[in-house]
Parts: C-alpha cells; structure tokens; sequence
C-alpha cells in the first residue's frame, strides 16, 4: 500500500527538522590531529542556511561575521561580531524575514580552540548512527501529531522547527575553523507506517588553505525523500580575508 501525497508530505516536514538533530562534524576517528597556526589579520566567517518549505520553496538565511584568531597558552580565541545579515524568503513569510534580518546572532564566538583547531566545550550532535537516530526521531514527532490536514501546513512545518530548536539555526561543527578536508556521507533508508519508502541523506564536505589548514569552506547537506517527493536542506560556511 503506497501512502498518498499528504503522508510523503508530513514525513518530509518532520525530516527537515533532522538538520538540527545530525549536522555536526564527520566523526571524530576520521580526522588527523595535528597541530595548527593560526591565521594572521581579520577574516569574514560566512554562514548560509537553506531549509525548504512544503511548497517547493526555501527560506535562505546568509550571515556574516568579522573575526580574529589570538593565540593563547592552551590552543587558540576566535573573536568574531556580526557585520552582515540577509534573508531570502517567500512573501508569505515576510514577517519571519524581518524577524530574522532583525536579530543578532553570536554565531560561533567566542570559539576557544585547542593547538589542533577543534572547538573546546564541544558537546557533539554527530556521531556514528547519528542518521537512523535521527529518522526514528522524525517519525516519532509525526506520530504525535493529532490533526493530519495540519501536518503538511507551512505554519506548522515552521513551528516543528522552531520546537526541535532549529529556528534556521545549527549548531557549528567541531572542527569549523580547521576542518579535515574530504567528504563524508551516511544513508538510510525509510520505511513508511502504512507503506511505502524513501531514503534520508547526509552528506558533509569540507575545504582547507594548502599552506595554514584553516577553513576554505564546509557545507553540510540533506536530502529527504518519500515517495515523488523531495526536500534539500544546507548548510554551509566559509572564511575569506576581511
């Protein structure tokens, strides 16, 4: 029995909230520890959140922060402050634009830094499994839902986000400012209460300068699908002299 558009619709909602729940480092026993040099002056820290609404379309948020390595006894502070701020956005949701346009958000700063470059006080949200932990999650939110006509509604896809503490933002991964380059990528597929099934994508990919090993950019992607329907959610970030 193959589920209709509104089930495929419904699941799909509830993954999107899965950038929250699985985007982190890739995992830790991938990445070489070795120490690194902090980079000399200011650069521009840019982050680009994509998340997809119902319709097809897709809220974008683009932040930018200045920031500053200093090096300390133990490792490295990065100080940074929010020099820029964009929102695209459908009309209908115009007012959570200005929301958006209107915040300040401190981003990852202060970032204290070990002499290998990873982030300190880091509680990780990516682990091996991380995506079936992630999809058990997200049919379990569905499933609590009581009114079926309100589960594929924009409004209610957007508080979904807000609940599971997206709120176009995530969390930055451990290994940001100095990430292992490569890419990394975990699947799994869905089964559908009621039939039917779709797959559920992580997909992390990351650049670093030649000569310092600092960022040159680390994009995070998700790909949902169920049934003829799809959903894509990003995130990416890079540094550039500023």
């Amino acid at each position: 029995m193959r589920p209709d558009r509104r089930e495929a619709m419904r699941v799909l909602g509830a993954l999107a909230i899965a950038p929250s729940l699985v985007l982190g480092a890739a995992p830790l026993s991938a990445r070489t520890a070795k120490l690194v040099t902090a980079p000399q002056g200011r650069r521009v820290l840019e982050r680009k959140l994509v998340r997809a609404l119902p319709d097809g379309k897709a809220i974008i948020v683009t932040r930018r922060w200045q920031c500053e390595f200093r090096t300390g006894s133990s490792g490295f502070e990065v100080l940074g402050q929010q020099v820029g701020v964009s929102v695209d956005a459908p009309e209908k949701l115009a007012a959570l634009a200005e929301i958006e346009e209107g915040r300040v958000d401190a981003g990852p700063f202060p970032a204290q830094l070990d002499q290998s470059g990873r982030l300190l006080d880091y509680q990780p949200t990516q682990s091996p499994g991380a995506v079936a932990r992630a999809v058990d999650e997200a049919l379990l939110m569905v499933e609590k839902k009581d009114d079926a006509s309100q589960r594929a509604d924009a409004a209610s896809f957007l508080r979904d986000l807000q609940a599971a503490g997206s709120t176009l933002i995530s969390k930055a991964p451990q290994d940001l400012f100095f990430p292992n380059p490569g890419t990394h990528r975990e699947s799994r597929a869905i089964e559908l209460p009621g039939g039917g099934s779709g797959s559920f994508e992580l997909t992390i990919s990351a650049e670093a300068e030649a000569e310092t090993g600092v960022l040159k950019s680390h994009k995070r992607d998700i790909v949902t699908r169920v049934a003829d329907s799809e959903r894509f959610s990003s995130e990416s970030w890079s540094l550039t002299a500023g």
